[in-house]
């Protein structure tokens, strides 16, 4: 095999085809569709449990800078978030308690087991996450 190699990596123009995916999309990309989906133009039934997700979300990206570009559509989703809460559930206070960024070692537990579960259901519908 250690032979064959160098003639494959010469050949590879020859064998190698480029495979373009369908939609390839950053994952924070991939979270805010998902969420504005549920939340702002609810297309997709939601919880309460789902907008607590979408707050670990933002609660963790609200000051990377990073993520400057996405800013806007965070806080619109935070906005539609708190709204559905307050509307829905019997909290009526910022469901941050004002910890915010102090709280981040317990989010992010919670935001890695979630980004599992939306990496895989990403995947199912054909979905290429970079």
């Amino acid at each position: 095999m250690l032979r064959l190699r160098p003639i494959f990596t010469k050949l590879s123009w020859l064998f190698l085809e480029e495979v373009r995916p369908k939609v390839e999309r950053d994952f924070i990309e991939f979270e805010l569709a998902y969420y504005e989906a549920m939340f702002i133009s609810e297309s997709n039934p939601k919880t309460a449990k789902e907008a607590l997700d979408c707050l670990d979300l933002i609660i963790l990206h609200e000051r990377d800078d990073l993520y400057y570009a996405y800013w806007p559509r965070l806080h619109e989703l935070y906005q539609a978030c708190v709204k559905y809460l307050r509307d829905n559930t019997a909290l009526f206070e910022d469901p941050i308690f004002g910890e915010g960024r102090f709280q981040e070692n317990r989010i992010r537990f919670r935001r890695e087991y979630k980004q599992r579960i939306l990496v895989a259901y990403g995947e199912k519908n054909g979905y290429v996450i970079v």
